[in-house]
């Protein structure tokens, strides 16, 4: 299926998306042992198990490969992700939400089990009541931009897209990486649905320019129970101001990564990506 990234919104629908919210509100500052997405994830595994069985278990937290059509080393796509909304292990004082979106491989039972997980996570990890909950189904971030139009990615969560010196986006290589890897997770979670992989073309990015800000290199580690060890997770945090005459046909693709994320382990809160239009 050949296609390009100004369409790329139409294959969320396809995706079967699922977000459940939860905010709660924190007198004072915690400063958790690991960021929130980790702990989240963390947590939820052995509530999850508990609730749905071993077999269930497996199926959702360590999806093997020969469970999916194809894999990224050991693992095939998990059919879950988390959007803690920050990187640092700070939160609070004051109002915070963390959202969990599940695609449509997940059986609508497993789904409302990890749900109920992901809300018990919560009140786990931070140390409250009931959090107010909100499920919906997300649509495509949809934004007017025209060949002037200055738009502002923020990666809320480290973005772990490897390297890439490929010149994709001279102006903000950063950039051209993002795009890249988020060409290539819509192409998973499509194909994940056993639907036909779109081959998406890689957008012309060598007119955008930079207008402030820098995705920056930033280094975080999370802790193996299996192997007793930390293992250090390389990604990009920071915000970029852009702009040029190929940002509308790309600005589509951006749009759906806000919803699915971009890069490797979004099921531990990473890739999580914020696109606006600056005023």
């Amino acid at each position: 299926m050949e296609c390009d990234v100004a369409e790329a919104g139409s294959f969320l629908a396809k995706l079967r998306l699922h977000v459940f919210s939860a905010r709660v509100t924190l007198p004072t500052e915690l400063l958790l042992p690991q960021p929130p997405g980790d702990a989240l994830r963390r947590a939820m595994g052995p509530m999850f198990r508990d609730l749905a069985g071993h077999e269930a278990f497996q199926e959702v937290f360590e999806t093997p490969k020969d469970a999916v059509s194809f894999h990224r080393g050991s693992h095939g796509l998990h059919p879950f992700w988390l959007q803690p909304g920050l990187a640092g292990r700070e939160v609070g004082p004051g109002p915070y939400q963390a959202s969990m979106v599940t695609c449509g491989r997940l059986r609508s039972e497993l789904a409302l089990l990890l749900g109920t997980s992901f809300l018990r996570a919560v009140m786990e990890v931070l140390g409250t009541g009931l959090p107010e909950l909100e499920s919906a189904e997300p649509e495509a971030l949809r934004l007017n931009v025209d060949d002037k139009t200055q738009v502002r990615l923020v990666a809320r969560t480290p973005l772990v897209v490897g390297h890439d010196d490929r010149p994709w986006c001279p102006g903000v290589p950063e950039l051209g990486r993002v795009v890249r890897r988020g060409v290539e997770r819509l192409g998973d979670l499509v194909e994940n649905e056993g639907l036909e992989r779109p081959r998406v073309a890689m957008p012309d990015l060598t007119e955008v320019e930079r207008v402030s800000g820098e995705l920056q290199g930033h280094t975080d580690r999370r802790f193996s129970f299996v192997q007793a060890r930390y293992h250090p997770i390389e990604g990009l945090l920071g915000e970029i101001v852009v702009r040029g005459p190929s940002l509308p046909a790309v600005v589509p693709l951006l749009g759906v990564l806000a919803r699915i994320g971009v890069g490797q382990k979004t099921s531990m809160g990473y890739g999580e990506v914020d696109v606006s239009v600056v005023e």
